[in-house]
């Protein structure tokens, strides 16, 4: 299963954390996804909503109502396979977060229960949230003391998210946190232990993008500070179909839909 990194989420999707398009997939690969949005840990301002037309299969294009997706070289299928076997009621995996945005995001909550969330805006208020900013290592949402007055635990039991986990791992500036649910028990000793093993080896195995070249940090800066891309051009002293060139490569290489989000993520990393 390729996949594109995704911004938005579901529970435990923190406001103001994380940005730009989200992915639900589901275990026979197929996904849903949302627009991207300036305030998007949990969907906050999403633009607009894209249905998957086929599985993600390895190897192949997947196509959104005629939006075509370049592959990635970041594959999750076994891991994916083996935390919907460990969490069927779902799960929540926000990976290589700096400056509020995750550099990839693995979402299979359930849609009702991401639609409320988003709705009420419960990121910032969220105390497995809380918990995951401030420790490493695991924990069973029943075992958190911190206040939840807004019951957002009851409320994901509501929707099938009755027992779960929460994983952090990483360090504050590249903090990856998962959360997995179940509807029917708490997760074992063992499938707690498991889950942050495979949590950490996804943490591990993706990597933050390379550096750019110095082509395209040049063109990237000159669209940030607001250059059309005539005057972008000309300052470079190149043609706008070079420019452009330059623009898509820096795309492509950070794994981004958009200019403005491959200046976002480019900014993140220190890259320009």
């Amino acid at each position: 299963m390729s996949l594109r990194p995704p911004h938005c989420g579901g529970l435990f999707c923190w406001a103001l954390y994380f940005c730009p398009c989200l992915r639900r997939v589901t275990a026979s690969g197929a996904c849903i996804r949302f627009g991207f949005g300036v305030y998007d840990f949990f969907g906050y301002y999403s633009l607009s909503y894209l249905a998957c037309s086929r599985q993600i299969l390895r190897g192949q294009r997947a196509e959104f109502k005629g939006l075509a997706l370049m592959d990635w070289d970041f594959s999750a299928e076994h891991e994916c396979a083996e935390l919907k076997r460990l969490a069927p009621a779902g799960y929540h995996i926000a990976l290589h977060i700096k400056d509020t945005t995750p550099l990839h995001r693995l979402l299979d909550y359930p849609t009702s229960w991401v639609a409320h969330y988003t709705a009420q805006a419960y990121g910032l208020r969220d105390p497995v949230v809380a918990w995951a900013l401030s420790e490493i290592g695991s924990v069973r949402w029943s075992a958190i003391t911190l206040p939840d007055p807004l019951d957002i635990l009851g409320q994901a039991g509501a929707h099938g998210l009755v027992y779960g986990a929460t994983v952090s791992t990483g360090p504050l500036d590249a903090r990856t946190i998962g959360s997995l649910a179940r509807s029917d028990r708490e997760l074992t000793d063992q499938e707690l232990a498991r889950s942050e093993v495979l949590i950490t080896q996804l943490h591990q195995r993706l990597m933050p993008p390379r550096p750019l070249t110095q082509a395209q940090v040049a063109a990237l800066r000159l669209i940030a500070k607001g250059y059309r891309y005539a005057d972008a051009a000309k300052a470079l002293q190149i043609s706008q179909s070079a420019l452009k060139a330059r623009i898509t490569a820096a795309r492509h290489h950070l794994r981004a839909r958009t200019t403005a989000e491959a200046i976002q993520r480019a900014a993140s990393y220190d890259l320009i």
